[in-house]
């Protein structure tokens, strides 16, 4: 197989709103929760073919169609965060993203602790 070159360029623009209020306990420790939803959408090419022929040249060319792909996304992130003293930080956030039948998440967690 022999492909013509091409390039897809694309442009993404998204808004997200973000709610993050600070609680401070008696102790000192803050708790953070952290809760966003935003949209996401592609600008540019949305057709992905590419030209083909076979690579000894017989025969006519044809189209690989690349798979269909919607424009828009939905974007969904959650987090907690714990603040101690002396600097100690402890973080759980979950990600998420959805357009059409296809999503996609992550899950990270970690922290900072002095000694």
């Amino acid at each position: 197989m022999a492909f013509e070159s091409a390039n897809f360029s694309n442009w993404y623009a998204s808004a997200e709103l973000r709610y993050r209020p600070e609680f401070r306990l008696r102790s000192g420790t803050e708790i953070i929760p952290d809760i966003g939803a935003g949209v996401e959408t592609v600008l540019g090419e949305q057709d992905y073919t590419l030209r083909a022929n076979f690579a000894n040249g017989i025969g006519p060319t044809f189209d690989v169609i690349g798979p269909p792909r919607q424009p828009t996304s939905a974007i969904v992130d959650v987090g907690l965060t714990l603040k101690g003293r002396p600097g100690n930080v402890i973080y759980l956030r979950a990600s998420g993203r959805a357009n059409g039948s296809a999503e996609s998440g992550l899950i990270s967690f970690g922290g900072l602790f002095r000694l």
